[in-house]
């Protein structure tokens, strides 16, 4: 009598042991540490350290006041409804044809003359308001938290506006896309409107990282700060940007690998289902005949 060994399947290995030893190979190289160390800095910077310098309630009151006066330069109001009220005048006396009609042309062009004088005495008295306030974010310094503070807002209004532009994008194209599709199955569109939300949202946020690069630049040149210290402020705020930024892309990679996947399986299952059913139906068909 022949003796039978019984044998455990083999299997091979898991998709999580794969992930591990992948995740365990890539964290011995030196580069993949110093990427995760900058990585964290980065999201700490961006959420949760606090400015370098902490502004006093004296030096607050004081910047405040600075803000107040350079907001109210004299004859500031008076100016800005004079050019108002010289451009209105400006389109009226541009009536139809007045290029061709000698005395509204001359009415028009001493009415530009007043329009420019009064828009020249305006742009002095904003550069004189912007050097006023230019003095009172001086005072406080680039590393104050009115500057982190101001840095980080700046950033979360391009981060939102990259978004809203990737969703606003994605929206109208798969409304186009369903209205001109001829495809009828369903889980194909899915996993197409799934990629077309990975393309616009990463073009969309990294559209926004260039957006917050020349804004911050532009910014910390206003507190009137050292180069070195300009430097340092630039490289810090695009780090914290970077970090952050690609965080929220690796979590939508990482949904939309979850959701493939998952529109993939049900799709397989739907089409074992579908096969079992032919199946069934030529069994049928053949045993009646």
């Amino acid at each position: 009598m022949n003796s039978q060994v019984d044998r455990q399947p083999s299997y091979g290995p898991s998709v999580t042991d794969v992930t591990a030893q992948f995740a365990k190979k890539a964290w011995e190289s030196p580069s993949v540490r110093r990427l995760t160390v900058l990585w964290l800095l980065g999201l700490f910077l961006m959420l949760l350290a606090p400015a370098p310098v902490k502004v006093s309630e004296e030096m607050k009151q004081q910047y405040e006041s600075m803000v107040v006066e350079a907001a109210h330069v004299e004859n500031y109001g008076e100016t800005w409804a004079e050019v108002v009220s010289a451009e209105e005048d400006l389109q009226r006396v541009k009536v139809w044809f007045w290029r061709f009609r000698p005395e509204h042309r001359q009415q028009v062009y001493v009415q530009q003359t007043i329009v420019d004088a009064a828009r020249e005495k305006l742009e002095a008295l904003e550069q004189q308001r912007e050097q006023k306030m230019r003095e009172a974010k001086a005072f406080v310094g680039l590393w104050s938290d009115h500057a982190v503070d101001e840095a980080r807002d700046r950033f979360w209004t391009s981060f939102e506006s990259g978004k809203v532009f990737a969703s606003r994008r994605t929206f109208w194209q798969m409304v186009f896309t369903v209205l001109d599709s001829r495809e009828e199955n369903i889980y194909g569109l899915i996993i197409q409107w799934i990629f077309v939300t990975i393309i616009n949202f990463t073009f969309g946020l990294i559209g926004s990282l260039f957006y917050f690069t020349f804004s911050v630049i532009s910014m910390v040149f206003t507190y009137q700060p050292d180069p070195l210290s300009a430097t340092a402020f630039i490289c810090l705020a695009l780090l914290g940007a970077i970090s952050l930024v690609a965080t929220y892309l690796l979590g939508i990679y990482a949904m939309a690998a979850g959701a493939v996947y998952g529109v993939g399986k049900l799709a397989a299952n739907n089409a074992r289902l579908e096969y079992e059913r032919h199946s069934r139906l030529r069994s049928n068909h053949a045993h009646h005949d």
